[in-house]
């Protein structure tokens, strides 16, 4: 299965996932057999850089509940960061760990 991973992103090529609309190159990362949804993402995210969307998990709920209180809703986070939302999954990340070892 990895080869097939391997294979599928080399033969859409970094220019492509670079340049195409997230959507498009999200959708074309998903058509390769071993790729879901949090792969794609962060093949885009961590690979690639591109902030535009974040696959949402309990662990980014946590973390916005630790910064935002009560406050904290997707939809606000989502709102306010707009297409930088990787952006926000990093820093919220990186803000969890931290007061962990507190």
């Amino acid at each position: 299965m990895i080869v097939d991973v391997v294979r599928g992103v080399a033969a859409l090529g970094e220019p492509f996932l670079r340049t195409a609309p997230y959507t498009v190159a999200r959708d074309a990362l998903l058509a390769i057999r071993g790729i879901g949804p949090f792969s794609a993402a962060a093949i885009l995210l961590r690979g690639l850089g591109r902030m535009d969307e974040l696959p949402w998990s309990a662990a980014f709920d946590t973390a916005g509940e630790q910064i935002y209180g009560a406050a904290f809703s997707r939809a606000v986070v989502e709102r306010r960061y707009g297409r930088h939302i990787g952006y926000w999954s990093f820093y919220a990340r990186t803000r969890g760990a931290r007061s962990a070892r507190m």
